[in-house]
């Protein structure tokens, strides 16, 4: 829990900063298309599964053209058994830090990316066998199923309305291996493309 709440205090610290004028706080929601890439014996990615994220955002303009844009999300992750109808939910904390490129101060498309740093919450392991279907729980930590913290890159690229809706598309890719013995486990890393809708509450200009 004090990965948490330093990440917490953190995103705190961007939602209440008043360094860059005309700053604007703003909220997203939207669904992930998530996988998880193996190797073991040999590197497998799984099939997708569907999930939710919700988050704020803060929007930081350096220039008329240029933004700083960290954000604190809730994101599931995770994927689904390859030919089979098993699946693993991972719930993540996530705070990206992007730098964004916007064809205008206030609208228009925009385009950008940065590092992502995730804090695994929980998780379930579903799975059918004998016609019944089982829920197990993926527990993130030390001495448990999977590391807790995840580095991962980000990319994204969206359009902003006039009056301050947005609409953004981004892709993230796990670099940290979740398996805690890597010599024994090979590797496990997670990546998703999230669809977000959101608002941005700040003043604005019309075209």
């Amino acid at each position: 829990m004090k990965t948490i709440t330093k990440l917490l205090l953190l995103a705190t610290a961007f939602l209440t900063t008043n360094v860059f004028s005309q700053t604007s706080v703003g909220f997203t929601a939207g669904t992930s298309i998530a996988a998880i890439r193996s190797k073991v014996d040999k590197s497998e990615t799984s099939d997708s599964k569907a999930g939710l994220t919700a988050g704020v955002i803060l929007n930081c303009p350096l220039s008329s053209h240029v933004s700083i844009q960290p954000a604190l999300s809730f994101i599931q992750k995770g994927g689904k058994e390859k030919g089979g109808s098993g699946k693993a939910i991972l719930n993540y904390l996530e705070l990206p830090v992007n730098l964004i490129y916007n064809t205008n101060d206030y609208y228009g498309f925009f385009i950008g990316g940065g590092p992502a740093l995730s804090a695994g919450l929980s998780g379930k392991d579903i799975y059918t066998y004998n016609n019944v279907t089982q829920k197990d729980d993926i527990k993130f930590g030390k001495d448990k199923d999977f590391k807790r913290m995840e580095v991962s890159g980000n990319l994204l690229g969206g359009y902003r309305f006039p009056v301050g809706l947005l609409l953004a598309v981004n892709y993230d890719m796990g670099f940290s291996n979740l398996f805690h013995d890597k010599a024994l486990d090979g590797k496990l890393t997670t990546r998703y493309i999230g669809i977000r809708l959101g608002y941005l509450i700040s003043s604005y200009k019309k075209p």
